[in-house]
């Protein structure tokens, strides 16, 4: 197994050397030389928001699809961390084998891995086809007809529809543009806000939504790490109902904090 990239040298790597946050995590796994089939979440989590952290350090404006996958990957390691119950695990073991909360995120990185591998092979195909030079078309209106095509089952609609999601997963695996940019707001200010916000519901309790109301992508990026921070410190805990739901915040009470 590979050793932590800890080092500030091993963290000099602009965003730009990467297509996106599975650039990254692809590139974390060869660096740690963990197998992908089986993915120390904890870990590569770890190591993900060291990486993260840098780049805020640095003062670059991280792509939000980044904080996206950071999201997903805190998500897997609290599912990981659910105790099971070894009655109900020995039951339904003998039907199926029990879903791995990491399997969509293998699937995702198998997938990207295998187009990234086979990119540069298009790549060699289209040197070589720079070097044939085609001559110009002949002439052959007098010997052409009109002929009907059959029924294909696309119509216009949906070509429009494959098209559209071809550019959306171009964009998608595409560097967003990185601005070097003064806040408006430091992270530490935003968790006294974050506190406070919560601290002044009745319920001692919000939901992630109503922190973004009215931001901007900056303010977002300086919020997710905010709560990031005060979830490593124990001040706050945050749990979702379903992948579809709102994330709701709550704040830890002061003996729990202290054991944790």
């Amino acid at each position: 197994m590979g050793e932590d990239i800890h080092s500030e040298d091993k963290l000099k790597i602009e965003l730009d050397n990467f297509e996106g946050p599975l650039d990254l995590l692809l590139h974390l796994i060869n660096q740690l030389e963990i197998d992908i089939y089986d993915i120390p979440i904890a870990k590569i989590t770890d190591q993900y928001m060291r990486y993260l952290e840098h780049m805020q350090n640095e003062q670059i404006d991280v792509a939000s699809e980044y904080f996206v996958m950071a999201a997903t990957l805190m998500r897997i390691k609290s599912e990981m961390l659910v105790p099971r119950n070894e009655n109900q695990a020995d039951l339904e073991e003998d039907f199926y084998e029990e879903e791995d909360p990491r399997k969509p995120l293998m699937e995702w990185l198998l997938e990207y891995k295998q187009i990234k591998e086979i990119i540069p092979k298009f790549e060699e195909r289209q040197s070589d086809r720079a070097e044939y030079f085609g001559k110009d078309p002949t002439d052959i209106s007098e010997y052409s007809q009109t002929i009907e095509l059959k029924d294909q089952g696309l119509d216009i609609s949906d070509l429009s529809t494959i098209f559209l999601e071809v550019l959306q997963r171009h964009e998608l695996q595409t560097p967003q543009p990185t601005t070097i940019e003064t806040d408006e707001i430091t992270v530490v200010e935003k968790m006294d806000t974050i506190h406070n916000r919560i601290m002044e519901n009745g319920h001692y309790k919000i939901h992630f939504s109503e922190l973004l109301s009215k931001t901007t992508k900056k303010e977002i990026v300086v919020t997710f790490l905010a709560m990031l921070e005060l979830i490593k410190d124990h001040r706050i805990f945050v749990e979702q109902d379903s992948i579809q739901s709102d994330i709701s915040i709550s704040i830890v009470e002061e003996n729990e904090g202290k054991e944790k």
